[in-house]
């Protein structure tokens, strides 16, 4: 008695991995050429080249080393970041085109803070966000005329 399989649902329920050999090298070489950051428990994966995008900044140095860092799992194969991981969307979203928008749902300090750490510019935030991210610094600043020079 022979017992029929359906294989059109084998794709529902089979992991997907190939029993065929890849051809040698280029799982390795591709591999080698993306990173894997995770951030806050959220794992974002790039290109090596788009952390170089912005030099001097503690992502473009993760491309340089591996086991120097500290923030480096050798275990997982990834960097691990104890931060705002919708904070980092935004400043890695700033390596892959160039543009630097502020997140409207936090606030100004929360991401004044996050740049720091990464080591980027406020400068660069593009002028459709300025406004929106100044908002804190003029509400402390108006609060420190209004209470005598006092800044919070």
């Amino acid at each position: 008695m022979s017992s029929s399989v359906d294989y059109s649902r084998r794709s529902l329920i089979a992991p997907k991995c190939s029993i065929l050999p890849r051809p040698s090298g280029v799982g390795a070489r591709r591999s080698e050429h993306r990173i894997i950051i995770n951030v806050g428990g959220i794992r974002y994966e790039t290109y090596r080249t788009t952390l170089k995008n912005i030099p001097d900044t503690r992502l473009a140095w993760l491309t340089n080393s591996r086991g120097q860092n500290s923030h480096y799992d050798p275990d997982s194969g990834e960097y691990f970041f104890d931060r705002h991981p919708g904070v980092f969307n935004m400043i890695l979203n700033y390596y892959r085109t160039g543009k630097l928008h502020a997140p409207t749902d936090v606030c100004g300090p929360l991401f004044e803070e996050e740049l720091a750490f990464w080591g980027l510019d406020e400068k660069q935030i593009e002028p459709c966000c300025w406004s929106n991210y100044r908002a804190h610094r003029d509400a402390q600043e108006t609060l420190a005329e209004m209470d005598g020079g006092k800044l919070y």
